[in-house]
């Protein structure tokens, strides 16, 4: 399913149910941080019917326990400006590092710009 050695999917689950999923990418050669000390938070998606259980923070929390134990220093992430997720992400203590413009032709204009947001774990 994944031909990138460097993706790892997870699935959220609450006890047995499909809650939401997970990506990272360890080491991503894109950016611009040290390729082998980083995690490169792509998704966490969640169904809408697990939204404010405090699943979000506890997935969160996962994935800085699962970079301490992997040895890498920074997990990084893209979200978009106008997001419901930037407040998330600013309350777990990621900063802003940089903006970036969407590269979709077909995304509205007042939906393109997004945040280099990271943290040092």
């Amino acid at each position: 399913m994944f031909n990138n050695q460097r993706q790892r999917p997870f699935i959220i689950r609450i006890g047995t149910q499909s809650a939401g999923i997970l990506m990272l990418t360890i080491d991503p050669e894109e950016g611009i941080f040290i390729a082998d000390r980083t995690i490169l938070l792509h998704k966490i998606y969640l169904l809408r019917q697990y939204s404010d259980m405090g699943i979000g923070q506890k997935t969160m929390d996962f994935v800085q326990d699962w970079a301490k134990t992997h040895h890498k220093e920074w997990v990084w992430l893209y979200t978009m400006k106008k997001g419901s997720a930037l407040g998330f992400y600013l309350k777990n203590g990621f900063e802003v590092i940089k903006k970036k413009l969407l590269d979709y032709p077909q995304a509205k204009e007042t939906e393109r710009e997004m945040l280099v947001l990271a943290k040092k774990v």
